[in-house]
């Protein structure tokens, strides 16, 4: 959502899935584990809020809202993950989304062009 931010590592992650009017907004931080032979991403995601979208509350603007009263994270990386599937947010959804996104920033951390898949 928005501009592509400077660094990957932290920002915030939308969640909305089927049926679900509300969507879901989640702060997220990549840690990097490194070991003699591998290095390792996970995702670390901290619960921030619901909001309802409607035309004059987008995604876009709730990110600015985000930008406006978290001060620490200027030009945050923002992700919105969507599901047409009326599926478990937290079980299901959370954990997919997290899986699909290490692959892209480890991408963006070797400096390679990332693919255009994911938004």
């Amino acid at each position: 959502i928005g501009l592509v931010p400077l660094v990957c590592d932290q920002g915030y992650r939308f969640l909305q899935t089927g049926s679900r009017v509300d969507a879901r907004i989640y702060e997220c931080r990549i840690t990097v584990f490194e070991s003699h032979e591998t290095v390792h991403s996970g995702i670390r995601t901290t619960y921030l809020k619901d909001f309802r979208p409607t035309l004059a509350k987008t995604f876009e603007s709730h990110k600015l809202n985000l930008i406006r009263s978290l001060k620490y994270l200027l030009n945050p990386a923002t992700w919105l993950v969507s599901s047409q599937m009326d599926i478990p947010m937290e079980e299901t959804l959370l954990h997919i989304a997290k899986r699909s996104l290490v692959p892209f920033l480890e991408l963006d951390r070797n400096n390679e062009a990332p693919q255009t898949g994911l938004a």
